[in-house]
């Protein structure tokens, strides 16, 4: 039985609608962090570590970050865990600054959601001056206002649109950039509804599609899901007509040409040569 205060940070990761993948990793590690202090049983490191593995199915980041965390807790180096949550921090600016050097020159984007990848970069010190972005809604729980509006705060041209817009506005801008929830051995990214939409306007309108993610979320070897469509409250929707409700969806590979990493600007096939293992993971982090 996990301890209580363990318990309920479980629960808020596998209960939260709102965050994307990389900040529940981070909490992830919060919740191994309390699991070593005092020293628990090898049973209660594998019951918090089986409780993430199915606390949000289609987050790859959350596995791995609970991969992670169960290694150094079991190893006895649950104090290397506040440094991996550094180094994790320090990814997403790496991130950035590969999407600064991608959007060199662009004037209009198109994003959807709420991505901290996605607002971490539209918002660095080097991003394009005078930038636009045009950020569809995210429906049914519209994660694009609070995008739109943190953007403005931080002195971005911001414009909320409807995400049916997102595909027409695609053709009169120089690119798309997104996050990722996930992205599978095969080659699909795992991401909010809207983005497969978007990355088939990029490929008619000849737009570069740039998804923006850390290592932490590639599926490893061994560590493979089955991706299914989640169906969530049709009520979101609507309560007055049958609804069907989804969050999330795939791209398909041939719409990824390269994608924009903590370990490089890459093609999805040689991230995969470089990142097969938890081992591997190990490597670049620690």
């Amino acid at each position: 039985m996990l301890p209580d205060p363990i318990r309920r940070k479980a629960e808020e990761i596998a209960g939260d609608r709102t965050l994307g993948a990389f900040p529940l990793a981070l909490r992830v590690l919060e919740a191994y962090e309390l699991l070593s202090e005092p020293q628990q049983k090898i049973e209660t490191v594998d019951e918090l570590h089986n409780a993430m593995t199915t606390a949000q199915p289609w987050m790859v980041a959350v596995r791995n970050a609970s991969l992670l965390g169960r290694q150094l807790v079991v190893e006895g180096r649950s104090l290397r865990i506040e440094r991996l949550r550094e180094r994790l921090i320090r990814a997403r600016q790496k991130v950035a600054r590969g999407a600064v050097e991608a959007l060199r020159g662009a004037k209009t984007v198109v994003t959807l959601s709420y991505s901290s990848d996605v607002f971490e970069a539209l918002t660095h010190t080097e991003a394009p001056d005078g930038l636009r972005v045009y950020v569809c809604e995210s429906r049914p729980l519209q994660e694009g206002i609070p995008m739109a509006s943190d953007l403005r705060q931080a002195g971005v041209e911001a414009v909320l649109v409807a995400d049916a817009a997102g595909p027409t506005l695609v053709g009169r801008a120089d690119a798309v950039v997104c996050g990722a929830d996930s992205l599978l051995r095969g080659g699909v990214l795992v991401n909010k509804i809207g983005t497969l939409s978007l990355a088939l306007a990029c490929r008619e309108h000849h737009v570069p599609f740039l998804p923006l993610l850390e290592v932490l979320k590639l599926e490893l070897k061994g560590q493979e899901i089955r991706w299914e469509e989640e169906w969530r409250d049709p009520e979101e929707l609507s309560t007055r007509v049958e609804a069907l409700n989804f969050y999330f969806e795939e791209v398909v590979p041939t719409l990824l040409d390269t994608v924009v990493t903590d370990a490089g600007t890459e093609r999805p096939v040689n991230l995969f040569e470089r990142f097969r293992t938890l081992e591997d993971l190990v490597r670049f982090y620690w």
